[in-house]
């Protein structure tokens, strides 16, 4: 419930005249990571949602990019510690979609949570939606009467790319997006390629909450355990 709590006080608010339909846009910015392994999980979520087309992602493959990462991430900063004051940002909450359907749908989720089922195995009478929240075995699903919006929470690998797409296929689905946190700041780009992890590490500042003004980007290349500084 906290989740909703700040979506409805910190979210930007867009009001459909015509239909009356309130859509809920985004959340507040969170902390950023302090380690160099909370950076290479938010680089590796980034990478796998670009490049597979799987609606979960493989657990082995997620594992091995993030160590592969991580491990970039510390030779840069042994090379540079000043990278050390730049640190991934999360675009969106993780494992968090928001989705805006029919009344029909919203009445069928909320008797089938008051009846006690579980968030995985729905009973809503729509069947492609039930099978589908089944494949992502949810964790926890929150209603929000206003604009008959659900909240959807699942385990950390699940491709949202993918996911969002297959919602907004689905009959009683109305729109489908992340929880897009607000405000902008520094961040890492990570590219994998044969020549290894390319990493560029954004700083930004002035007016950050609106955009941030100012920026400047430090490109290194990692390959076989040696860092290049590229131009």
């Amino acid at each position: 419930m906290k989740s909703i709590v700040c979506t409805i006080l910190i979210a930007v608010v867009f009001v459909v005249a015509a239909s009356g339909l309130v859509k809920i846009t985004g959340s507040v910015a969170q902390e950023p990571p302090a380690t160099d392994q909370d950076d290479a999980v938010i680089l590796a979520e980034r990478i796998l949602i670009d490049e597979s087309d799987d609606l979960v992602f493989d657990e082995q493959i997620q594992q091995n990019l993030i160590d592969e990462l991580e491990q970039s991430l510390t030779l840069v900063r042994i090379a540079n510690s000043k990278m050390n004051e730049i640190r991934a940002r999360r675009h969106y909450v993780p494992g968090t979609l928001i989705l805006g359907v029919t009344p029909e749908l919203f009445i069928g989720v909320s008797e089938s949570i008051q009846a006690g089922n579980d968030p995985a195995t729905l009973v809503t009478g729509f069947d492609e939606f039930d099978r589908l929240t089944g494949k992502l075995a949810l964790t926890e699903i929150e209603t929000l009467s206003v604009g008959e919006t659900l909240f959807l929470h699942f385990e950390r690998n699940v491709n949202l790319r993918v996911a969002i797409d297959a919602f907004r296929g689905i009959d009683g689905v109305v729109y489908a997006e992340p929880d897009a946190l607000i405000g902008d700041g520094p961040d890492i780009v990570a590219t994998k390629s044969n020549d290894g992890i390319e990493l560029n590490f954004i700083n930004a500042w002035g007016d950050c909450p609106s955009g941030c003004i100012y920026r400047e980007s430090f490109l290194y290349l990692v390959s076989g355990g040696n860092v290049t500084e590229l131009e």
